[in-house]
Parts: C-alpha cells; sequence; structure tokens
C-alpha cells in the first residue's frame, strides 16, 4: 500500500481522532515494512539461492555482526559485477542458529555440504569449478585482484 493509500485510509477511518489516524499511519507503515524483503545482506545474497551447477560456484561465509565481513563486502559485490552470467555466487549466513540452519540447506542443495560444514567461520570467500572441486579459499580478503586467478582457474576447469 502506498504512503498515499495508507494516508488516506487512515484520514477516512480516523478523521476526528488525529492519534487515532497517527497510529493507524504507523501500523499499516510497519505492516508494509514487513513484508519487503530485507536489503541488508550483501548484493550477493540475491543470488543465494540460484547456483546452477553449470558455472562455477563463489561461496562467501558471512554474518551481520562480522567486521571482516563488511570490509569484504564490496569486494564480492564487484566480483559479482564483474563475473555475472558466468559464476554463481552463494552467500551463507551464520548470523544466527536459524540463517545457519537456512544456509547448511543452500550448501548441501549447492553440492558444497562438506565444505560448509568444515568451514562456517566468518570471512571466508572459496571458490569452486562447476564440478564442485575447491579451487581456492580465502580469508579476510578484500583485494578484488586477488580473486581473478582462482575464478579464471574455475572457469577454464568448467569448459
Amino acid at each position: 500500500m502506498s504512503r498515499t493509500a495508507r494516508a488516506s485510509a487512515a484520514e477516512t477511518a480516523t478523521s476526528e481522532d488525529p492519534l487515532a489516524r497517527d497510529l493507524l499511519i504507523l501500523c499499516l507503515t510497519l505492516a508494509a515494512c514487513a513484508t519487503r524483503p530485507s536489503t541488508s545482506q550483501p548484493a550477493a545474497q540475491a543470488n543465494s539461492n540460484a547456483s546452477p551447477k553449470n558455472l562455477p560456484l563463489v561461496v562467501v561465509v558471512r554474518a551481520d555482526w562480522c567486521p571482516t565481513c563488511r570490509r569484504i563486502e564490496p569486494t564480492v559485490t564487484a566480483l559479482q559485477r564483474e563475473y555475472a552470467g558466468r559464476v554463481s555466487f552463494l552467500v551463507l549466513d551464520v548470523t544466527d542458529d536459524a540463517t545457519s540452519a537456512r544456509s547448511t540447506v543452500a550448501a548441501e542443495q549447492a553440492g558444497v555440504g562438506a565444505f560448509f560444514r568444515d568451514n562456517n567461520a566468518t570471512g571466508i570467500v572459496a571458490v569452486f569449478s562447476r564440478g564442485r572441486s575447491q579451487v581456492a579459499k580465502l580469508a579476510d580478503e578484500a583485494d578484488v585482484a586477488r580473486y581473478r586467478e582462482p575464478l579464471s582457474a574455475a572457469l577454464s576447469a568448467s569448459r
């Protein structure tokens, strides 16, 4: 519901009680926000559910509370743009038990469950070939150039 529609509904329903109108606007706004997808995840999160087996895969292990993860997030976003359509990205979020559980399922579905079980520390980025052989594992690495060689190797191995 748009802001105008919310205001119109509130005005119609509570034209004589400004406090009731303001509370209704607040409730409608909160309800609208609750149905929107979160934007606090890195851009790579958008592709986390889609990791086609015919593409190499970059796996990022992160958490909201991790300062290293925030530092490497722009690097992951730049890589995602640079390798769009040629490499899949999977963000495994270990912020809390619920996100960790969802990430475990996503890792299994992407064929990297064993890697995730062994490497669920934050700030790790791993590169896998199409066959899900690990090509590289980088920790706390924000230099985009350091990812290009492993990504080239994964792309070559995947042909």
